[in-house]
């Protein structure tokens, strides 16, 4: 991992993800244990799959919004979605250049309006297709750097790039919490509670790190999928459904290196942005590196 990513991946403790289920089970209604209170809660967000294409419309238009304060977006840019099915991934960015991307959102588990809201972020404003209409725009177009007309996967530029998406939605709500996006989805008939849903966003994400855990010990430690589905439902609070689907990410040929380009590019980049005021624009637009962040201290 650290010869494809230049940065040597942290295992993350159990005892924080602890923490995390101590957070929710203070934040969840209802009683019993917290594992199957939180599925329950998400099970209650879920999003009706007629509905997912105009949510996901309508959350793009106001992240866009919200982007366009921050960044200059070019004015030819273009984002395409797409839903689809039998993919290991959750969602995935196909920059197709020209300044568009086109963005497919896998419908093989049922997807949480809270999800959503971060796939849209993530992947489109501000997140991976913001990334690299600015890049592709500032740096390829005004100033002919070639190099930026390619992009390598495991490759320490997707540490960044993951860093980028995985701040993405903190760096477009700023001040604002995460309730301010729950209405924006439109009428699909969801009432979804902005005090808790905060809490489930950032605990999910302090959680994902028990992915990385188990990518290592996949392919280190000699840990079995079935192990790996017990050790997700344990730390991460994931359904059986969702543990195999994550180990069946994990699993996959293109992505088993890939987690932590997730969780520690998040915190590489959460470091930047704390030690500079315009740190998430100079992410956006210019070609930061992992050494040249670590160099900084991060």
């Amino acid at each position: 991992m650290e010869r494809c990513f230049g940065i040597r991946p942290q295992r993350v403790d159990e005892e924080q993800f602890r923490a995390s289920h101590e957070k929710l089970d203070e934040a969840l209604p209802g009683n019993g244990d917290v594992s199957s209170r939180y599925n329950m809660w998400l099970d209650a967000a879920n999003v009706p799959r007629e509905t997912i294409p105009r949510a996901i419309e309508a959350l793009s238009a106001a992240l866009r919004r919200r982007t366009a304060e921050k960044v200059e977006l070019p004015s030819e840019e273009k984002v395409r979605y797409e839903t689809v099915r039998g993919q290991p991934w959750q969602a995935f960015n196909w920059y197709r250049g020209d300044l568009s991307s086109v963005i497919q959102v896998n419908e093989d588990l049922p997807i949480s309006l809270i999800s959503l809201i971060d796939i849209v972020a993530h992947e489109a404003y501000p997140g991976h297709h913001t990334e690299r209409v600015c890049k592709e725009q500032l740096l390829y177009r005004d100033k002919s750097r070639i190099e930026m007309s390619l992009m390598i996967v495991s490759a320490p530029e997707a540490v960044i790039a993951e860093g980028i998406a995985t701040n993405a939605l903190e760096a477009a709500l700023g001040d604002d919490g995460f309730g301010a996006l729950l209405q924006e989805a439109g009428d699909i008939g969801l009432r979804v509670d902005a005090a808790v849903a905060e809490v489930v966003h950032v605990e999910e994400w302090k959680l994902f790190a028990a992915a990385t855990n188990v990518a290592r010990m996949l392919h280190e430690d000699g840990m079995t999928p079935r192990e790996a589905e017990t050790y997700l439902q344990e730390w991460a609070l994931h359904s059986p459904e969702r543990a195999a689907k994550t180990v069946s990410f994990l699993m996959d040929p293109a992505s088993r290196t890939y987690s932590t380009a997730y969780t520690d590019g998040k915190r590489l980049c959460r470091s930047f942005m704390d030690r500079s005021p315009d740190g998430f624009r100079r992410l956006l637009t210019e070609q930061l590196t992992v050494s040249s962040l670590l160099g900084e201290g991060a």
